[in-house]
């Protein structure tokens, strides 16, 4: 089983092993998770130029910095994916646009849409978004403005 130790906010687990359950204890509630819903727990990668997400990637954390434009495009993905996530950090003042691949979806886009944050000025903007299907994500969390074509 993985130790896990838990503040006031967030449960932090040391390790996991694929054959275990991972329980989680937090404010009181007991909850039981597979661990391969966790999906990939990937690193960080710094860009400053347009790139090809692949599937290993999923998992992992972006972050953006150019004063140009920047395009990511994800994935063609499928239900062996599902619950994957990819968080997205602007730092440069260039605009970032996140292209689904196929017929995919990203919140209310349209099919193989994109969803972008463009806002001059803007170097703070960050969006979380995890695939819930085989062909749509959904958007987690965010900051900034980001808009979905």
């Amino acid at each position: 089983m993985p130790k896990i130790t838990n503040n006031d906010f967030y449960p932090v687990v040391s390790s996991v092993n694929p054959d275990d359950l991972l329980i989680v204890v937090q404010n009181g509630i007991v909850k039981k998770v597979g661990v391969a819903g966790l999906g990939n727990l990937g690193g960080v990668t710094v860009i400053d130029d347009s790139t090809e997400i692949t599937l290993t990637e999923l998992g992992g954390v972006l972050v953006i910095d150019n004063p140009s434009a920047v395009n990511v495009y994800l994935p063609s993905v499928g239900a062996d994916d599902v619950a994957q996530s990819l968080e997205v950090f602007r730092i440069g003042a260039g605009a970032v646009t996140i292209h689904a691949a196929d017929a995919d979806t990203i919140n209310n886009s349209a099919a193989g849409g994109t969803l972008a944050a463009t806002r001059a000025g803007q170097t703070d903007a960050a969006v979380k978004i995890r695939l819930i299907n085989e062909t749509r994500y959904g958007i987690v969390s965010v900051i900034g403005s980001w808009s979905t074509t």
